[in-house]
């Protein structure tokens, strides 16, 4: 099932960034995260796989695509740290840096797009440096599961998980109740 699945991924995205056609487009998760979060996730999927697809071929023809697509997500990174506006922007650029860092820990380069500016877009737009909750003024600052846990991922990508707002941020994860 796993390997059908990569082929289904693999048949739609053969080709991308050959025209100026994205993937799909208007489809429910596009509209609350944006237009290429498809792209991010085809890129996710790719660099999980890579290493482990049956034929040379394939192999190369995903380190390819890893290529072209890291490339447009790159290109997508605003000046502020923050990746193209959608209804979750941090979620949004959370995603995005998570598809880069794949690539980039997969083999494949990535250049044009800064981790770095991830992290201070976080820390500067999102993150309440008293408490450690990473809220957005979209959702009226409220402490979010999705996003407390999201902007953790970056963090700990970045080695700041044992800094005192890496220590803060993970006590609001841990003392939240469903």
């Amino acid at each position: 099932a796993a390997r059908r699945g990569v082929e289904y991924v693999l048949n739609r995205t053969r080709g991308y960034g050959a025209s100026d056609n994205g993937l799909d487009s208007a489809t429910l998760i596009q509209g609350k995260l944006g237009p290429n979060i498809d792209l991010y996730l085809s890129v996710v999927l790719f660099s999980q796989v890579l290493g482990t697809l049956p034929t040379t071929y394939e192999q190369k023809e995903v380190q390819a695509l890893l290529a072209r697509m890291s490339r447009v997500i790159s290109s997508h990174q605003k000046k502020s740290g923050a990746f193209e506006t959608s209804y979750e922007p941090m979620l949004t650029t959370v995603m995005a840096f998570l598809a880069l860092r794949q690539t980039h820990d997969a083999g494949v380069s990535v250049r044009g797009a800064s981790a770095t500016k991830v992290l201070r877009y976080l820390e500067r737009d999102c993150l309440n440096k008293r408490t450690g909750a990473f809220t957005e003024a979209k959702w009226n600052k409220a402490v979010r599961f999705v996003t407390q846990a999201g902007a953790l991922r970056v963090f700990h990508g970045m080695g700041k998980a044992d800094t005192r707002i890496g220590k803060l941020a993970t006590d609001v994860i841990l003392k939240m109740r469903f």
